[in-house]
């Protein structure tokens, strides 16, 4: 009995780390500023500063849905971000896609979202559509080419971001 628990804990141990999947969703964070960098669940980190920080804001009033989930809150970036501020760095593994819910603060044209690696190359460009009146969010996708740590952020300007998943 003691080598089937063995073998199924050393199973599912090593599943586990075959992907990183995971998601950050502002539903779980708490409404206010953020003026740190600030570790969450599933290896996601919240880049930010005292100058460059980033706003947890309740829309519970006016909720939006990203695929199944209904998010009553958001995250500002109240301007463009980096690497290092107003940004969002997580490990992905390759062959995952990472799912990047997001809105630019524009309500007229869509704002610049990048992607990169730990090395600081651009591993892609997205979207965030305009902030409208559209409650349904959908998500831009970039697949994840190789192992490593990944960072998103937006450039030209602030974004909303609602979730962001890293799923197979």
């Amino acid at each position: 009995m003691k080598k089937l628990i063995t073998v199924i804990a050393a199973f599912l141990l090593l599943g586990s780390s075959v992907f990183a999947e995971g998601f950050l969703s502002a539903n779980d964070l708490t409404v206010g500023e953020i003026k740190a960098s600030q570790n969450e669940e599933d290896g996601f980190v919240i880049n930010a500063s005292a100058e460059k920080f980033v706003l947890i804001e309740d829309k519970s009033k006016d909720p939006a849905t990203c695929g199944e989930e209904k998010i009553t809150n958001r995250i500002s970036t109240k301007g463009s971000g980096s690497a290092t501020e107003r940004s969002f760095t997580f490990p992905a593994k390759a062959g995952e896609t990472i799912y990047i819910y997001a809105r630019s603060s524009n309500k007229k044209s869509a704002r610049p979202l990048k992607v990169i690696n730990a090395d600081g190359a651009t591993i892609a460009e997205v979207q965030a559509e305009p902030d409208a009146e559209k409650k349904d969010i959908k998500a831009a996708t970039v697949k994840v080419p190789a192992n490593g740590t990944y960072t998103v952020f937006p450039t030209g300007g602030g974004a909303y971001f609602y979730m962001i998943k890293v799923a197979k």
